[in-house]
């Protein structure tokens, strides 16, 4: 593992760097589309929209996707099993965060059709499929995270209260994403933990690595 180091700096990197791009583009995209009541009037928003939307779809998937083979490339040859699960969950999870992404573009072209029953009505459905594949996706991401934490526990490249936080993070977060699927607004504050821990992991990758097993 210690030889691995300066690969795992870049994890830290990509971590991080997944973090801020779809937080900014998710806000880039909603804050137009929850502000303005005439949907028209997007296209006035476009550039900004495009932004965002290229910060989800392209610059926060492959970020995640390179943050997520190189722990899985790690640990693969000692943790099998957990590895692949691992590999398989977060990809699925960055697939449908993506998804969603591209959910909310749409109302792009959606906007250009004037305002009628149609727009409003797709303009719903677009939203919905953007919350719904958000939610799947986190908890998917949630269920690879409780995979990872417990690869780390087990091997204690990191310290211990380090890896229990994580873990007690991504089931709080993971149970604030099943309470916005029955409409209790709370996955925001529940994933406060689980970001916390995520930042706390890649800073710690990034300066200064993880220990030998």
């Amino acid at each position: 593992m210690s030889a691995n180091n300066t690969v795992l700096k870049f994890f830290g990197i990509f971590f991080i760097g997944a973090f801020i791009f779809y937080a900014i583009g998710n806000y880039l995209i909603e804050s137009q589309i929850h502000n303005l009541e005439n949907l028209s009037a997007i296209n006035q928003q476009k550039n900004q929209m495009l932004i965002g939307a290229l910060l989800i779809t392209f610059l926060h998937t492959l970020t995640n996707i390179g943050l997520v083979v190189i722990l899985f490339s790690a640990f693969k040859d000692v943790f099998n099993i957990q590895a692949y699960a691992y590999l398989a969950t977060t990809l699925i999870s960055t697939i449908l965060l993506a998804i969603g992404g591209i959910c909310l573009v749409l109302i792009i072209p959606v906007s250009e059709w004037a305002n009628t029953y149609n727009q409003q009505l797709l303009d719903k459905l677009l939203q919905k499929g953007q919350f719904y594949f958000y939610q799947f996706g986190m908890m998917l991401w949630c269920i690879g995270g409780l995979i990872m934490c417990n690869i780390l526990i087990q091997t204690r490249v990191v310290p211990k209260w380090l890896s229990v936080w994580g873990f007690i993070g991504y089931v709080v977060f993971m149970a604030g994403c099943l309470f916005e699927i029955f409409g209790v607004a709370i996955g925001t504050y529940t994933s406060i933990v689980g970001g916390l821990f995520e930042i706390t992991l890649s800073l710690v990758a990034i300066f200064k690595g993880f220990r030998s097993p």
